[in-house]
């Protein structure tokens, strides 16, 4: 069984309408007309990328932040031996 047919929809806290698991097992175009169904699926799958994006961005700074350290910690660690 595939995953999308172990989730349904649920109203979320800032009142959009967003996957879940839950008891029931439903489609989302089984919910809603297939056109409805399809514009929300491209949304879903825009907003998805974009928080790809900014998590990725986000793993760069990271790791240019982690290399830093650790070349400051051995320029630091150098200068005491």
């Amino acid at each position: 069984m595939e995953k999308s047919q172990h989730q349904i929809l649920h109203q979320s806290g800032n009142g959009g309408i967003s996957q879940k698991r839950g008891e029931k097992e439903m489609k989302l175009t089984r919910i809603l007309p297939k056109f409805l169904a399809k514009s929300y699926q491209q949304e879903d799958l825009r907003r998805t990328e974009i928080q790809l994006q900014y998590h990725q961005g986000m793993v760069r700074v990271l790791e240019e932040r982690v290399s830093e350290g650790r070349e400051e910690l051995q320029r630091l660690e150098r200068k005491s031996n």
